[in-house]
């Protein structure tokens, strides 16, 4: 900490820069030559399966065709738009890592600025460790799923609320929402945090004209295929698939539930909002803490997912050895898992999934207590923080 204090700023962001594009290059190439067991532009392992989907909605939209009506589509319809972006290169693997790791590399760098205030040296190496969490660059290179674009649209609302940017929040959770649908769960927190019920309404009208006026299209043009979409995230239409104790426990052995699923999340989350407005917790705390009780609660979890709350349990790993120890466990259940989201190995071993899924719930838990319970914070406003011996 001594070497790192006597470091400018611009030498930390440039040590941040590079280490970023040094390591994702070194893995796209180790992955390209060793893992995928493919050339660069040729076809891709299975455990890329989301690649080809990811090009072909994006040819379409190129095409001039319409998303869901003209190509089945199961996410918002936004990310399919970003992803124009490496199909006009290529729709190779390469161009799609490429694409994804700057995405990490904005997510480290908005991390770093989001910290910066509060203390300089917790800001660097928590944006370090972000970039050292097997699941960062797993995501982007080896993967190739949408997540490292999806982290750096939830944090940076997160970011410009703790800076008092509410409005430009509203807009960025406005558009975040139909990349994918995580950054609805920080409306609430927004709300929670407006000082007036002018300003509710002003984020209100901001974040729902903005989701009209990309919806509308769909709507008018392709409106049974469009509904089908939200039906698949809402109640699960297709069945249950991820990493969630929701799915292996329950759900797997009593068939799709979807009613009583979305009951126990909506229910659950009006309690954790409810708590928050009178806790009056920090911006960054809050939503950890909904992040963290929207993973306890909903059974459609995916192991790439757990990018977003590593986002902002980052600094806190340096300032709470609890939440340390809590959170490399978490990472290592998760990690355990992973071979299960599908449905690997279930007819086999099919107590081993519900075991890890059910830790990982007492983990997320026990990770929401000692957020809310520790003095650590990342505050609103500009101050000294301390990072724990």
């Amino acid at each position: 900490m001594e070497r790192i204090n006597g470091w400018s700023t611009k030498k930390k962001i440039l040590i941040l820069i590079c280490l970023t594009i040094i390591i994702h290059t070194a893995l796209i190439i180790i992955d390209t030559y060793g893992v995928s067991q493919t050339t660069i532009f040729g076809e891709q392992s299975k455990i890329k399966c989301d690649l080809y989907r990811y090009a072909s909605r994006a040819e379409t939209i190129l095409r001039g065709d319409l998303l869901y009506r003209d190509i089945h589509t199961e996410t918002p319809p936004l990310i399919s738009y970003l992803f124009i972006i490496p199909t006009a290169f290529s729709s190779s693997a390469l161009s799609f890592q490429i694409f994804l790791s700057f995405f990490n590399l904005c997510t480290i760098l908005l991390l770093f600025f989001a910290l910066k205030d509060t203390d300089e040296n917790l800001a660097f190496i928590s944006s370090l460790l972000y970039l050292f969490i097997p699941l960062t660059t797993d995501t982007a290179v080896f993967v190739i799923q949408d997540e490292p674009i999806v982290a750096f649209f939830f944090l940076l609302p997160v970011v410009l609320m703790r800076w008092e940017k509410r409005t430009y929040a509203a807009v960025i959770i406005g558009l975040g929402v139909w990349i994918k649908a995580f950054p609805l769960l920080l409306l609430p927190i927004l709300l929670i945090k407006d000082n007036t019920q002018k300003e509710r309404l002003l984020h209100l009208g901001i974040v729902s004209a903005l989701s009209l006026l990309i919806i509308l299209p769909y709507i008018v043009l392709c409106p049974d295929e469009f509904l089908e979409f939200l039906r698949f995230y809402i109640v699960g239409k297709d069945g249950v698939k991820g990493i969630s104790f929701w799915r292996f426990g329950v759900y797997e052995f009593l068939g799709n539930g979807g009613r009583i699923s979305l009951a126990i999340l909506v229910g659950g989350m009006g309690v954790v909002y409810a708590w928050l407005y009178k806790a009056k917790k920090s911006v960054w705390k809050s939503c950890l803490i909904v992040l963290l009780a929207f993973f306890v609660l909903y059974r459609k979890i995916h192991s790439n997912y757990f990018l977003y709350p590593l986002a902002l349990l980052t600094p806190f790993h340096f300032m709470d050895k609890g939440i340390r120890w809590r959170m490399w466990a978490m990472i290592a259940v998760v990690i355990s898992l992973q071979p299960y989201a599908g449905s690997l190995g279930l007819d086999i071993f099919p107590f081993i999934p519900v075991i890890l899924s059910l830790v990982l719930i007492v983990l997320l838990i026990s990770l929401i207590h000692k957020t809310v319970k520790t003095p650590s914070d990342i505050p609103d406003y500009s101050t000294i923080s301390f990072i724990s011996k």
